[in-house]
């Protein structure tokens, strides 16, 4: 389960990542849903199995809220920018329009 979640956590990133510098609303919409719905529920299910743990410490307790928190704000930021790359495209299609 931990190494899929790891993998979903490289994903997103990528996602973020190419889909800001390439402007892909396709990556960038990939990224969001990760970030925002499927990562910040998983993390704490990782965290719920680490604190049961023999070995879990309260530094992992904190350090995943701390990465739950980061993958939701990261999540609303991606729908954000999501949301400004679609207002540009539509910007500049009305401007070419009007050329």
């Amino acid at each position: 389960m931990e190494r899929t979640w790891m993998a979903f956590c490289f994903i997103g990133s990528l996602s973020v990542t190419f889909g800001s510098h390439w402007l892909q609303k396709e990556l960038l919409m990939l990224a969001g849903a990760l970030f925002f719905c499927i990562l910040p529920a998983w993390t704490p299910a990782i965290l719920y199995m680490r604190y049961n743990s023999p070995d879990g410490t309260k530094f992992q307790t904190w350090w995943y809220f701390a990465l739950t928190a980061v993958q939701f704000w990261t999540g609303i930021l991606i729908v954000y920018l999501y949301a400004r790359y679609t207002s540009e495209m539509k910007h500049r299609e009305q401007e070419e329009e009007l050329r």
